[in-house]
């Protein structure tokens, strides 16, 4: 089909050609950099946004900002999402617990080996001492 067409026309057909691929190139990377871009500022605002300082009021207002839960008053309305809160909480306090209690355990552990270790220096020290109460 190019054959028959004249030099100009296939010049004009590749100009068009080049042309189109110069746009697609331009588009291409425009997207690419903003995408880059977009992501960039999502990675940050996430660093930004530390919610493991939050009381409750404020973490429940970030919750609702985030469309997570959805409040009418003072109560919210999904009941699912507030027996999955509840579920959550219970979890964090049994694990809360368990480290309490292992942290209790080992100082417990500690003070009788302490007491142990101390009452082995009196005995070591009072052997040292003969009947008439003289070192050896």
């Amino acid at each position: 089909q190019t054959r028959n067409r004249s030099m100009f026309e296939r010049g004009r057909m590749l100009g068009k050609l080049e042309t189109e691929a110069k746009w697609q190139v331009k588009d291409a990377g425009r997207r690419t950099r903003q995408a880059v871009k977009d992501a960039a500022a999502r990675l940050q605002k996430e660093r930004d946004e530390d919610w493991s300082q939050l009381n409750g009021k404020e973490l429940l207002a970030k919750l609702v900002e985030k469309n997570v839960v959805s409040v009418k008053g003072e109560e919210i309305v999904d009941a699912s999402t507030a027996e999955a809160f509840a579920e959550l909480c219970k979890e964090y306090l049994q694990q809360r617990d368990k480290k309490g209690k292992k942290e209790q355990t080992d100082a417990a552990r500690d003070d009788v080996k302490d007491e142990a270790m101390s009452g082995m220096d009196e005995v070591s020290s009072q052997a040292d001492v003969d009947d008439d109460g003289k070192g050896r």
